[in-house]
């Protein structure tokens, strides 16, 4: 699988520019050559059926052979994935580059990077060049259509201002291992009301402080578990959106 920019009129015969990086990938990794039949994605939804036309060890060219396929994006009808909106205190270091590239072949549609109270100046997303870098590698190798966006670090406060104003029509579910009610219960109930969308909080390691729990109350937050025990952040969210996407999906 390799990754282009979007070409929404391309049409068959057309070639299609390869970035040097994919080019490499394509001569050096998959060892394409002339003649080879290959597919490609855009994040944008569109899937290129390609043919490789020219290859040596340092450019790879290839042309279009058929129409692109378009996917719907997650949570529209005929897309076998919801839409999952995930707002998360980032992990340290390498933590949160896996955990991203592991929310990327579950199908989540949107990243919050949450600045919580209890985190300091916990990690401002990274590198956002690293981090597309890595999102486009991930959505390859799963070969998936759509690459989250994934947004600015941005405080509670404006993360739930921004799904009352455009968000799931069901209110979001904050992770909390004290809940009385498990998270596959909630996801069951939604699915049952025939939800395509979900919106989920996952806090920082230091617990979230008792103004951010008053703005969960105020927003009209539910509250669910995980399991029996305290999951680390990346765990706890890669966990949430699996199993998402797995109730909510088609």
């Amino acid at each position: 699988m390799l990754f282009v920019a979007p070409h929404p009129d391309a049409a068959p015969g057309d070639a299609l520019d390869l970035d040097p990086e994919e080019q490499r990938h394509g001569a050096k990794v998959l060892r394409l050559r002339a003649g080879d039949a290959v597919a490609a994605v855009d994040g944008a939804g569109r899937r290129y059926p390609l043919v490789v036309t020219t290859s040596d060890r340092r450019s790879l060219a290839v042309e279009l052979t058929g129409p692109p396929e378009l996917a719907p994006p997650p949570g529209d009808p005929g897309s076998t994935l919801p839409r999952i909106e995930l707002a998360v205190a980032w992990p340290k270091d390498a933590r949160g580059e896996a955990m991203l590239g592991r929310l990327v072949q579950h199908g989540v549609a949107r990243v919050r990077p949450l600045l919580a109270e209890h985190t300091g100046a916990e990690r401002r997303a990274q590198r956002r060049e690293r981090l597309e870098r890595l999102a486009r590698e991930h959505l390859k190798q799963c070969g998936g259509a759509w690459l989250p966006v994934v947004d600015e670090p941005a405080p509670l406060a404006a993360v739930l201002a921004a799904w009352s104003e455009a968000g799931p029509a069901a209110a979001p579910i904050v992770l909390d291992p004290r809940a009385a009610v498990g998270f596959g219960d909630v996801l069951a109930a939604d699915r049952a009301a025939g939800a395509r969308a979900v919106a989920l909080l996952v806090g920082p390691e230091g617990g979230w402080s008792k103004a951010e729990e008053e703005a969960h109350a105020a927003a009209g937050c539910r509250r669910a578990r995980l399991g029996p025990q305290v999951l680390r952040i990346e765990t706890a969210a890669e966990l949430a959106v699996g199993m998402a996407a797995t109730l909510l999906g088609r």
